[in-house]
């Protein structure tokens, strides 16, 4: 019996050891699993556990530094439920938020806060010209399907709000806007503060589902600002006194809207 009851001993040592491994598993041994689903971002700096670790640099393809990144992830996930937390603090972007992986295709997002410097993202110009400024947004809850929101409860703003037009750079101020999604249809309202003193006044509605979307505004310059009324003019219709209007839809939508 003595061999058996060594067996056993030693067998248990085993176990205590891979389950310690897995319980304090450092973050650096799995980095490139961790990078692997980063999409091209690469860490550097790590240190911690793969349950609670740190990153003193994410670092995109072309080697520049994008933040550093904290994140915790529950020890859970080894039995299928995942939670994860994290926070992503650069100069240019930043995001943090809590996720809970529901099934294979749902998740589900709390406290979540994104912050993007439109410059630094280097988007490219639309018919209504390149926008720069600050872009935020506060998510208190989202639920995703398949990358489309099934519920969602959010506000966000646009800081410096500026467009580079034909017109020249044009300030428009600080633009606010919030958003709610049930039954996958995703409606908001956006414009600026009440109590705003830039460039622009504005105000406006939209919606979004999987068949289609729409989108009003009114939009004229706050004081005596003629290259923003050129600029307005170039977008749509504009009425005696100044003011934009314009409403689109497109998709499912349009079509019924066309039939009606």
């Amino acid at each position: 019996m003595k061999p058996l009851r060594v067996l056993l001993v030693v067998l248990a040592l085993i176990v205590l050891v891979i389950v310690g491994l897995g319980w304090f598993l450092p973050a650096r041994w799995v980095q490139p699993q961790i990078e692997a689903r980063l999409h091209g971002l690469h860490l550097g700096g790590v240190t911690g556990s793969i349950w609670d670790g740190h990153a003193d640099q994410v670092l995109a393809a072309d080697g520049h530094s994008v933040g550093s990144l904290n994140w915790q992830l529950s020890r859970l996930s080894v039995f299928g439920h995942t939670e994860l937390s994290i926070d992503l603090n650069g100069d240019t972007w930043a995001f943090r938020g809590h996720m809970e992986r529901l099934s294979e295709t749902t998740t589900h997002w709390e406290d979540v806060h994104a912050r993007f410097d439109l410059k630094a993202l280097g988007l490219h110009a639309n018919p209504w010209g390149q926008p720069l400024g600050v872009l935020e947004a506060d998510i208190t809850s989202a639920l995703i399907q398949a990358q489309w929101p099934i519920s969602l409860s959010g506000t966000g703003r646009w800081e410096n709000a500026a467009m580079v037009t034909s017109q020249g750079t044009l300030a428009l101020g600080t633009l606010h806007w919030e958003a709610q999604a049930s039954n996958a249809v995703l409606k908001g309202s956006f414009g600026d503060a009440r109590d705003s003193e830039g460039a622009l006044q504005l105000s406006g509605s939209f919606g979004v589902s999987a068949l289609g979307w729409r989108y009003d505004l009114e939009a004229q310059p706050r004081g005596h600002r003629p290259g923003l009324q050129r600029w307005l003019a170039t977008l749509g219709p504009v009425g005696p006194d100044g003011t934009l209007h314009l409403e689109q839809s497109g998709g499912f939508t349009k079509w019924v809207k066309g039939k009606s």
